[in-house]
């Protein structure tokens, strides 16, 4: 906690950007969202119910719930004089729905990557600073490798943090958030089946990221290691090469890379599990509501066709 404070302070220096980009990624959301209702109307204009394309505008007081009326909504918007006409309407409100989410999610990774960039700089900026600042008793106990290594590879470290923590706190929270409702909105009763499959996801991600920020840790300290044999070897090349060390001083470092290697191996690993294995459970969840909606479908009770193509279409964006 005192190091998220400590970044804090940092960050309240750039309140108007955190505040723009905060605006625009409820846009990006917003407009993601809107995408895929058009999306889902396109599709189930066109190979549901191609025999009632909209020619005619809709009363939305005699809608009698909330999917309905944006049902409705969406009819009376892209609906014209003749079916041909409201499909092209149709197609020109999502080319510019999805350029218009483009543009939203450009500006805020552009948002973003100026604080990002600005933190790093003034973080970079106060670290020297507090360096200079320490006695000549700290440099003798701790090793110059060591200083690098929190000055560029730390730093380093906490841009890609910061980069995966916009994202995972802004955008990512909102759109499932948002697909969920949607969800809930066109059928309860099929979101409801995947409710307890939620916590088993969580469950796995957050044990998943306690692993990895342990490997993360030990993977910084060993490359201090790595870098301490370099200085130590560039430092006395001269003592190394008049008493023939070559090949004692390779095999010290080897055996610091190796290590780097190991640990930084385990960390990759760790890394690129967390993808695969959270796919598999949102298809796993998706497979199972695929199946139970289907044969709704099938048997002509609960959800309809046109429902269920638009809760699929959410379902497996939100995977």
């Amino acid at each position: 906690m005192s190091s998220l404070r400590h970044i804090g302070k940092y960050l309240v220096r750039y309140w108007h950007l955190i505040a723009l980009t905060m605006v625009l990624s409820v846009l990006y959301v917003f407009l993601n969202s809107l995408s895929l209702w058009m999306v889902a109307s396109l599709v189930n204009t066109i190979l549901v119910n191609p025999d009632e394309i909209p020619v005619k505008p809709v009363d939305l007081s005699t809608a009698t719930g909330l999917h309905e009326y944006m049902k409705y909504w969406t009819h009376n918007l892209i609906q014209q004089s003749t079916p041909l006409k409201t499909l092209a309407r149709l197609c020109w409100i999502l080319l510019s729905v999805f350029a218009a989410k483009n543009v939203a999610l450009y500006l805020k990774n552009l948002g973003s990557g100026v604080m990002e960039n600005r933190l790093i700089r003034d973080l970079r900026d106060d670290l020297f600073n507090h360096i200079q600042s320490l006695s000549l008793a700290y440099f003798d106990r701790q090793k110059t490798s060591e200083i690098s290594s929190i000055v560029l590879n730390d730093v380093a470290m906490v841009r890609r943090a910061f980069t995966v923590s916009v994202q995972r706190l802004l955008v990512e929270p909102a759109n499932l958030l948002v697909f969920a409702t949607m969800l809930f909105i066109i059928s309860w009763q099929l979101s409801l089946l995947a409710i307890p499959l939620i916590p088993l996801a969580a469950i796995f991600t957050t044990q998943l990221g306690t692993r990895l920020r342990r490997r993360a840790r030990r993977t910084m300290e060993q490359i201090a290691g790595v870098m301490e044999v370099l200085q130590e070897n560039l430092r006395s090349i001269r003592i190394v090469k008049s008493f023939v060390r070559e090949d004692r001083e390779s095999r010290r470092f080897k055996h610091e890379n190796q290590r780097y290697y190991y640990l930084a191996f385990r960390r990759f690993i760790l890394n690129h599990l967390n993808a695969p294995v959270n796919e598999m459970i949102g298809v796993a969840t998706g497979v199972i509501l695929l199946w139970v909606g289907g044969q709704q479908v099938l048997l002509g009770r609960g959800v309809g066709p046109e429902e269920f193509m638009s809760y699929i279409i959410f379902l497996f964006a939100m995977v």
